[in-house]
């Protein structure tokens, strides 16, 4: 996948699906979101074989079938999953800026709450804008063994609920 972003002061394309240290410096070099008020469907970034191990991951979790997010002009969001051909709202977080757990700049982080699934307390996810309608998010966990690695993926932005129903029989 090679897209070129808007807000990023380089005009080269940028190559998404290539190494976890190409998208890592990608995502350092964005800009924080003004919003990421709506719905969005997701991706997985990175190398081949880290976007096959995030999907066979995934479908082991509770974010089985997971289709991407939406977020609130209030800083919350959900998980969007495909479950029997329908889509589910899951899994609530809040949204905040702070620093990033990679590098420190600023982010919009979700994390999830204390009522949250086990598998998901200790992550947030970061976000940074490659243009108005595609986010580059990293998922994070904060445990000392895991601290500093990140899953990469891109939400992108669905213009309206009937997109998100003609989605779902796909």
């Amino acid at each position: 996948l090679t897209i070129r972003a808007v807000n990023n002061p380089s005009t080269a394309p940028l190559n998404l699906h290539g190494s976890l240290r190409a998208t890592r410096r990608v995502f350092r070099s964005l800009p924080v979101p003004a919003s990421i008020a709506g719905v969005w469907h997701a991706e997985f970034a990175g190398p081949q074989w880290l976007r096959r191990l995030a999907s066979m991951g995934f479908n082991l979790s509770v974010l089985r079938g997971w289709y991407g997010k939406s977020f609130d002009d209030d800083g919350r969001g959900l998980n969007l999953i495909r479950r029997n051909g329908r889509l589910r709202r899951v899994t609530p977080m809040r949204l905040a800026i702070r620093p990033s757990r990679l590098d420190g700049g600023l982010v919009i982080a979700s994390q999830y709450g204390d009522d949250a699934p086990l598998q998901l307390l200790r992550v947030a996810d970061e976000f940074r804008s490659l243009d108005g309608d595609t986010l580059l998010g990293m998922m994070t966990v904060d445990l000392p063994a895991m601290r500093g690695l990140c899953l990469p993926f891109l939400l992108h932005r669905i213009e309206d609920r009937k997109s998100v129903r003609r989605s779902r029989s796909r």
